[in-house]
């Protein structure tokens, strides 16, 4: 992620430091993804635990009854000026490499577990899905 910022500012010639990036899920699954975006990087494989992701509406919605995680289609980390980015209606969703959302406590003082907060578009505000423990996982413990 830091080499995609990097390369987008050397790229564009700004800054690398006023860049973050703005999240967008895309409508298509990891299989058909053939090649990479022009800026920044697509993700997949990951898994949202807590709640589901409605294709249908494209935001993050109530769980199903009986499902425990829901599989994300490919997601598309676009490096942006920080200054031009101003989300509404979305769930800043942290990012953990495992279920386990502990960790050691690195320098930066975040669990060594944590990767990212990703915005995703959401149908309720932000403490609804924190009060469900919504997170997105990089890989299930089965």
């Amino acid at each position: 992620m830091t080499g995609a910022l990097q390369v987008h500012s050397r790229k564009t010639k700004i800054a690398v430091d006023t860049l973050i990036f703005r999240t967008a899920v895309q409508s298509f699954k990891d299989s058909e993804c053939k090649e990479g975006p022009e800026n920044g990087v697509y993700i997949y494989g990951g898994f949202l635990e807590g709640a589901r992701w409605n294709e249908e509406k494209q935001v993050v919605a109530e769980m199903r009854p009986g499902d425990l995680y829901c599989y994300m289609p490919v997601i598309w980390l676009d490096p942006i000026e920080q200054k031009d980015h101003n989300p509404v209606n979305i769930y800043r969703c942290p990012f953990y490499k495992t279920s386990r959302r502990a960790g050691t406590l690195s320098t930066t003082g975040h669990s060594t577990n944590f990767i990212v907060s990703l915005e995703l578009p959401a149908e309720h505000e932000q403490d609804h899905w924190i009060r469900r423990g919504v997170a997105l996982l990089s890989m299930l413990d089965e």
